[in-house]
């Protein structure tokens, strides 16, 4: 009997940490939650102001296994609001739903308040606009996340040391001048300000 017991323990344990994806549908195992937890999200909130790109990465997404470590970024627009782009298209968000990820880093550009503003109104008046699935920087009618930044910041391109580059994406399978997202951590007109990489 204590087998047993010892048996149905380890299964639930292991069916509370099973996971059901619907599109497709398949089960899938994973014991750990994302790896920004709850006192690093406080860190986070009192670190971050208007004006600042937070760059995000997730360990199990495709699209992480593709772009790499640092796979999206997004605009901070107000106390607890960013705003990005994503598949559904240029969107605002409540800052605590952006940092569910398992790693951050919050970069914050070397400009002046008045610059910041007008990197705001841009990053507001491109709310609704469509996702852009073929990573054309040439385009302003749709927006990948960095090509959103991109625009909202390109009238201070040379401050901010900001450029494109030809990348290799989706494993070598489509080649873009592009801005990946990880870039925004090595442009010299951005200073690090904080970032989150927990072992867990």
């Amino acid at each position: 009997m204590k087998s047993f017991t010892i048996l149905r323990n380890k299964l639930l344990k292991i069916f509370g940490h099973l996971k059901l994806s619907k599109y497709p549908p398949y089960l899938y195992y994973k014991p750990i939650g994302y790896k920004v937890r709850g006192g690093n999200v406080e860190e986070l909130l009192k670190s971050i102001i208007p004006g600042d790109i937070i760059i995000r990465g997730y360990d199990d997404y495709l699209s992480s296994r593709l772009i790499g470590k640092w796979s999206h970024v997004g605009l901070v627009t107000k106390e607890n609001e960013i705003i990005h782009a994503i598949g559904s298209g240029v969107q605002r968000e409540h800052i605590i739903n952006f940092f569910r990820c398992d790693r951050i880093i919050i970069m914050r550009p070397k400009l002046t308040v008045d610059q910041i503003k007008r990197v705001i109104t841009k990053a507001e008046s491109s709310l609704g606009v469509k996702y852009d699935f073929a990573f054309n920087f040439d385009n302003e009618d749709e927006f990948s996340c960095t090509e959103l930044l991109y625009y909202c910041f390109e009238e201070y391109k040379d401050i901010l040391k900001m450029s494109k580059e030809e990348m290799s994406l989706f494993a070598g399978l489509i080649k873009k001048v592009v801005i990946n997202p990880k870039a925004f951590k090595d442009f010299e007109g951005f200073d690090e300000i904080t970032r989150v990489e927990n072992n867990i």
